[in-house]
């Protein structure tokens, strides 16, 4: 792995290994080329290494559909009832207990072989 040398030193040490070279940042003289995921794909903006190229800007994308999500949960949106799964037919609160801004469920259902147990926190 060659990484952030000139072009002139990665062609000598190439030329000089006799095993293969892996470069970032190191120019076009190494048997192989690499790039971090995050800058191929564009998700940071404020610093990209000067040898890095964006291949898209996905960073935009993922804080515009993070922002969009905590807002339809917040409003009450998402999730809409019609998704929710479909419970089994015969189920029983077995215990519940409400802490603080947190309920802890336990739920048997009869139609299956495992109790499931969940917890639920409210935003505000």
């Amino acid at each position: 792995m060659l990484e952030a040398i000139p072009d002139s030193v990665a062609k000598e040490v190439t030329s000089r290994v006799k095993i293969p070279t892996i470069g970032i940042g190191a120019g076009p003289q190494c048997d192989g080329q690499v790039l971090v995921s995050y800058d191929v794909l564009g998700l940071f903006d404020e610093f990209v290494p000067p040898f890095a190229k964006q291949y898209a800007h996905l960073g935009e994308v993922v804080v515009s559909a993070a922002k969009t999500f905590a807002d339809e949960v917040r409003r009450g949106v998402f999730p809409e009832s019609s998704a929710a799964r479909r419970a089994p037919v015969h189920i029983s609160v077995v215990k519940g207990k409400t802490t603080g801004r947190q309920t802890t469920s336990k739920v048997l259902a009869s139609n299956r072989s495992v109790a499931a147990c969940g917890i639920l926190s409210q935003a505000k």
